[in-house]
């Protein structure tokens, strides 16, 4: 076998980087023809953002997953008592999990219609100018997570920001509300983890506890 030693480069020849940044083909393109007509493959960025060739950039989450999001059995408990809340619902910690959350899906669609009523005033009210496009589209994102099943949507908007790194810019794409509203969700589901920490019962638990005293002196005085 044998060596053969090169001698060294001509000092004009460098490495650029960045010589072939440029070419190549983009999946989204629109070059001029002499003709004025445009050559282009008819692919939109909206087009290409849902195709699997689009790398999306995450925020990449600072800081350690909260206890609440990592175990399994705590988030679903977290997300039930921030829904019953949601719903002014009793906590009914007395009942299981699929009792709770039967009463959740319950008060969803009891709460449905009065919202498509609402949006049906709020629509008119915008067409004479006496209502903001803001308004109706908070309550249109409203129905649109009663519709969907808010548990479920709610579940998948926490493992998208804590695993996925998602933004509540992209969860909101991806799940069809405002950024906002993401952000909202998450500070409400931490202050449910607080309160849970601290042993603090929810209001509607007193309120529930009222009613029910009632019933029962009232269930004994017709007995007497």
């Amino acid at each position: 076998m044998t060596y053969t030693i090169c001698p060294p480069a001509p000092q004009d020849i460098h490495y650029d980087a960045h010589q072939f940044k440029s070419h190549g083909t983009h999946a989204v393109k629109a070059t001029l023809r002499g003709d004025g007509t445009w050559d282009t493959p008819g692919i939109s960025f909206s087009d290409y953002q849902r195709m699997s060739g689009m790398k999306k950039c995450t925020h990449r989450y600072r800081g350690e997953v909260p206890v609440w999001a990592a175990d399994g059995k705590i988030l679903r408990e977290v997300i039930l008592r921030y829904l019953l809340n949601r719903y002014y619902q009793p906590h009914h910690t007395d009942k299981s999990y699929e009792e709770r959350l039967a009463i959740v899906r319950k008060a969803s669609a009891y709460y449905l219609p009065s919202y498509r009523h609402q949006l049906d005033k709020l629509i008119d009210y915008n067409k004479k100018g006496l209502t903001r496009d803001t308004e109706v589209q908070i309550l249109d994102s409203k129905i649109m997570l009663e519709q969907r099943g808010i548990p479920e949507l709610v579940a998948s908007l926490v493992y998208m920001y804590y695993k996925l790194g998602y933004s509540s810019t992209q969860i909101a794409n991806e799940i069809g509300i405002k950024p906002p509203h993401v952000r909202i969700i998450l500070y409400r589901l931490r202050i449910v983890w607080k309160d849970m920490q601290a042993g603090k019962k929810s209001r509607h638990d007193a309120s529930a506890a009222v009613l029910a005293a009632a019933d029962s002196a009232e269930t004994q005085a017709s007995q007497a």
